[in-house]
This record gives C-alpha cells, sequence and structure tokens, in this order.
C-alpha cells in the first residue's frame, strides 16, 4: 500500500525563495511572485492518521497539481496554510524539498507522483474524486474568481479589529492588519493602513497598495459560501465577517 513521504520542515533556503518574503510596508515594498504564473490543474486534501503508543495525530496536506507537471505538497493547519500565489514552479530543474512531478498513468488510469524525497503515490480514480491506499482525498476548491464586496471586520480577543472593505471596482482600503495575518514565514508587519486594489488567487489574498508593493495573506473561504457573495473568510486564524 503506498504511502505519503514522511513530512518534514522544509529548508530554509526553499521557503525563502518559494514563498512571499513580506517587508515592512513602506513605499516600494514589494512581494515576490513568481514572473510565470502557472496554473493549478488539480487541487486536493491529503489526511493522515499516524498512532504511536496511547496517541494519535492527525496530518493534513494540500496537494496542488500544477498544468506543468509539478506537484507540491504543504502540510497545513487549522489555522493557516501557505501563500500558494508566491510559489515559483515554473522551469524547475532541481526539485525542492516536498515538491515532485505528477503525470496521469495510462496503465492504471489513475495519477502517478514521484516526490523529490520519499516514496512516490500510484493515486486511482473514483469518479470525480482521487484515493491513495483506499483513502480519498478530498477536494481543496478554488477560490480564484473570489468576489469581495463590502466592509468586512475581525474582532480577536484581546486585541483592535482589523476592517477590510472592498468595493465592485476592485478597489480596497484597510485599517488594523497585523503580521499575524500574512503568509508564513512572516518576516514584517503589512502596513496599518493604506489602500489600493485587491485580487484573489491560489488561494491568496494579494493587496496591491497605492503607494507601492504588494502583500500577501492566506485566505480560506468556507466551503459553503458563494464565491460570488461571500459574507466570511478567514486570513490566517483571523475570521472576518461582513458588517455592511
Amino acid at each position: 500500500m503506498p504511502s505519503p513521504a514522511p513530512r518534514r520542515a522544509r529548508t530554509a533556503a526553499h521557503l525563502l525563495a518559494s514563498l512571499v518574503a513580506l517587508r515592512s510596508g513602506r513605499a516600494g515594498a514589494e512581494a515576490r511572485l513568481p514572473r510565470v504564473d502557472v496554473p493549478v490543474a488539480g487541487s486536493w486534501i491529503h489526511v493522515e492518521l499516524r498512532f504511536g503508543g496511547m496517541t494519535s495525530s492527525r496530518l493534513t496536506d494540500h496537494v496542488l497539481f500544477f498544468a506543468n507537471g509539478i506537484a507540491v505538497r504543504s502540510g497545513v493547519t487549522p489555522s493557516t496554510h501557505d501563500c500558494y500565489a508566491a510559489l515559483d514552479v515554473a522551469d524547475l530543474r532541481d526539485l525542492p524539498f516536498n515538491f515532485g512531478r505528477w503525470r496521469d498513468d495510462p496503465a492504471s488510469g489513475g495519477v502517478r507522483v514521484d516526490w523529490k524525497e520519499g516514496p512516490g503515490w500510484n493515486l486511482k480514480r473514483e469518479g470525480a474524486l482521487l484515493s491513495l491506499g483506499g483513502k480519498k482525498l478530498l477536494k481543496l476548491r478554488p477560490v480564484d474568481g473570489l468576489v469581495l464586496d463590502g466592509t468586512f471586520v475581525s474582532n480577536p480577543a484581546g486585541g483592535p479589529a482589523a476592517t477590510l472593505t472592498f468595493r465592485p471596482d476592485g478597489t480596497f482600503t484597510a485599517s488594523g492588519l497585523t503580521e499575524g495575518m500574512t503568509c508564513r514565514p512572516p518576516t514584517g508587519p503589512p502596513p496599518a493602513s493604506g489602500s489600493g486594489r485587491y485580487a484573489a488567487r491560489k488561494w491568496t489574498l494579494i493587496l496591491e497598495l497605492a503607494g507601492g508593493g504588494v502583500v500577501l495573506f492566506p485566505i480560506t473561504v468556507p466551503d459553503g459560501e458563494d464565491l460570488k457573495r461571500v459574507a466570511r473568510f478567514s486570513l490566517g486564524a483571523y475570521d472576518f465577517e461582513r458588517t455592511r
């Protein structure tokens, strides 16, 4: 029975190379977005239960298949995930850890994934789903095309409120944003307030500041929400609700 490669901490070099490097939000600050934006061809959630002695643990990965044959597996927690819009997967010769290559397997009718390290995966197609070792992977719903309209507020316990106001023309104003809302690993706080234009793709909220610079946030939208009329979303562990 195939089993997923063991989870390890990513190297600092890979994190710096493939994830966003946030700066202080001064004029000219710039997030590191890839020069080539490779579309995601498939997105899945893989859950593994591990048992040891009298304890057990639940490990969850997002598994992304990019259109150029690159596969990425990223460990997530209930409160946050990486900003996948910042992953540079174009023209890779040497694969970073937790990367691999995927392809359709004509012999089995499934999908084969060869990871950089650890055993490969032979995924079986079961209708619209995939399974690994008899256990189904869950669909990870894309947020591309997300429409945000109105004022959304987060009121964390013991902290000041954060406010984001989005308009139908694609502009926003923000106040009270904190470093804990941004992509991991955070390297600097976002500006306390600002305005500009926004976009959402690859589970990432992208704020382009009018004064220069880009700040990225990992965004999660509950499955029950209509992506054209969202009332709730989360930036990392911070829940935002529309107030008007």
